[in-house]
């Protein structure tokens, strides 16, 4: 005949291998990169291919290039920085600084919509225009960039002439 002591040692049992398996499953495997690690290591390649870029090494141009491609508007951002200061081939390069400054912007970076428009606003781009540099100072603006916000009050009717732009 069972006890009240054996009753409760299988109840505390049973109650000790559900925790053991709720903790299982919800414990991240070993085997697969979880998503903070793979971050990580993203920012670590920025972090290294801005320091080796700014230093004229090819290397880092590879490394941000790379990171760019994958989608990282961080990187997309400090490769632009590089081709318009001339740190990727030793000459400033308008053109590609702006490929990367809109891909930055449209993953959300303010600063690179902002960029973008300063490209445009200063003419060092073809085919730019105020009204470019308008659109990419509004998409700056709606992120919240404050200095797009003053560019848009000093040379245009403010966030109104953002209306259906951005």
């Amino acid at each position: 005949m069972p006890t009240h002591t054996d009753s409760s040692a299988r109840g505390g049992l049973a109650y000790a291998l559900i925790l053991l398996v709720a903790l299982a499953c919800s414990a991240p495997r070993l085997h697969a990169q979880s998503p903070s690690f793979e971050q990580a290591m993203a920012q670590n390649a920025r972090a290294l291919g801005t320091q080796l870029v700014m230093r004229g090494q090819e290397r880092g141009a590879r490394l941000l290039r790379r990171a760019a491609a994958n989608g990282d508007a961080k990187a997309q951002y400090n490769l632009a920085v590089a081709y318009m200061t001339g740190a990727v081939h030793g000459v400033p390069q308008p053109q590609a600084a702006l490929l990367w400054y809109t891909a930055a912007a449209a993953a959300g970076f303010a600063p690179a919509a902002y960029n973008a428009g300063v490209l445009h606003a200063a003419k060092r781009v073809p085919g730019a225009s105020p009204e470019h540099a308008t659109y990419w100072m509004c998409r700056a603006a709606n992120l919240r960039h404050t200095r797009a916000l003053r560019w848009l009050y000093a040379h245009r009717d403010g966030v109104a002439s953002c209306h259906g732009r951005g």
